[in-house]
């Protein structure tokens, strides 16, 4: 039988000359690892999976020989017991517990994987300005309780900042579902705790009656707003896309063959390319807009030359509206309201799937919605260029394109 180490043998072992590292068993899977002038325990043992591994227990500084057989003892007893030896070891360092913004971290790194490119940034954005170096985030995971949950949250509820209040519940739900998973703390329910909180009641965007249109147009075409903002305000409307999208309309992405833009996957809210028949009202506003457009490889460049090639921001028409006094009339994403409205008001029930395909909708019918893989292409088509009709009728042939034709024909005219 091997004598056990002792405390005196501890101190006096050295690494023989020429030798880098070497392992003295005590028992049990303890070791005492000798690599030059350091000294450290180390723990051999079987994961739950069944393969060996060795865990380092820490230096002999800090760790005395009695100290370092005692936890061996523990650790092989919560093996025994079903939990993983790594993750119990971890909760054994007291000074080693990683805070909450440590675990926040870690899930943030599992999230970038499942996530959206955009909606992961807003999230990390989220905890890098609201977690990072806070009470909640500064406090170990062990540590944590509902109270400190609550008071974080009730920060953004005093503000009114519902939504914003409701994205960190998720968020602290999936951090602390991470933390039970992976045995750095206990479980923690705040499945109820948004009861405690005002509710969120959501307003519909701003934006004006389909028979208001003509009026719209006049008043747009009238201002001084830039012709670029004109023909994205008309583009909106004859396509139904979302300000994100428009704005990041590139003339790569449009076949002037056929006609047809394709948005990447990438800037789909669903996810998926979309590609859209463009009616020749719409191909009429891109060939104005092509004259603006300069050498950009975006179809709504910013104005901002410093900023280099990007497109607009996405309160461009927001913006616009407010400057002409509609703030709360009108609105980017209430283009898209005006379109889905006239359509179904005049084309009935019979077209809705086609209607909420050319909005970029997913369909609520989950089952529908597995089997039904059309994406009804020539009928989204009919019904853009029935649109574009209806459009051009309701304002009287006078769009945002027929003005912006003329303001160009009178720049293009010769100067005596």
């Amino acid at each position: 039988m091997k004598q056990r180490l002792t405390v005196t043998k501890v101190n006096n072992l050295k690494c023989p000359d020429g030798v880098k590292m070497i392992r003295i068993c005590d028992g049990g899977g303890l070791y005492l690892v000798i690599e030059g002038h350091s000294k450290r325990w180390e723990l051999r043992i079987k994961t739950l999976a069944g393969k060996d591994t060795y865990l380092g227990l820490g230096s002999t500084k800090f760790l005395s020989l009695k100290d370092a057989r005692q936890i061996n003892l523990e650790v092989k007893t919560a093996r025994e017991r079903g939990i993983e030896p790594k993750f119990y070891l971890r909760r054994l360092r007291g000074k080693d517990t990683p805070k909450f913004q440590d675990i926040a971290e870690k899930w943030l790194e599992v999230q970038e994987k499942r996530l959206k490119a955009s909606t992961y940034l807003d999230m990390m954005k989220r905890y890098r300005c609201h977690i990072v170096g806070s009470s909640l985030g500064c406090t170990p995971i062990t540590l944590i309780t509902s109270e400190h949950i609550y008071e974080f949250l009730d920060t953004f509820n005093q503000k009114g900042q519902i939504p914003t209040l409701n994205k960190f519940h998720s968020m602290i739900t999936g951090i602390l579902g991470y933390s039970v998973t992976f045995e750095y703390s206990k479980a923690i329910d705040i499945s109820n705790m948004k009861q405690l909180f005002s509710r969120h009641r959501s307003k519909p965007h701003a934006s004006i009656k389909v028979n208001q249109l003509d009026n719209l147009i006049s008043l747009i075409a009238s201002s001084n707003l830039s012709l670029t903002v004109k023909l994205m305000f008309e583009l909106q409307v004859l396509l139904g896309t979302r300000c994100c999208e428009t704005l990041k309309m590139k003339w790569t992405d449009i076949c002037q063959t056929d006609w047809i833009w394709t948005l990447p996957s990438q800037i789909c809210k669903n996810g998926l390319e979309h590609k859209i028949p463009l009616s020749p009202q719409a191909i009429c506003a891109l060939k104005l807009a092509k004259q603006l457009s300069g050498d950009s490889q975006y179809v709504f460049p910013s104005p901002h030359k410093k900023a280099g090639d990007k497109p607009r921001t996405t309160s461009t028409l927001n913006t616009a509206f407010a400057k002409l006094g509609l703030k709360s009339q009108m609105s980017g994403h209430g283009t898209r309201a005006v379109s889905e409205t006239a359509m179904h008001e005049q084309l009935g029930a019979a077209e809705t799937l086609i209607i909420e395909a050319i909005h970029s909708h997913t369909d609520n019918n989950t089952i529908r919605k597995v089997y039904n893989r059309s994406t009804f292409f020539n009928d989204r088509q009919r019904i853009l260029n029935w649109w574009g009709n209806q459009y051009s009728k309701l304002v009287h042939d006078k769009t945002c394109s027929y003005y912006v034709k003329q303001e160009l024909e009178k720049l293009h005219q010769p100067q005596f």
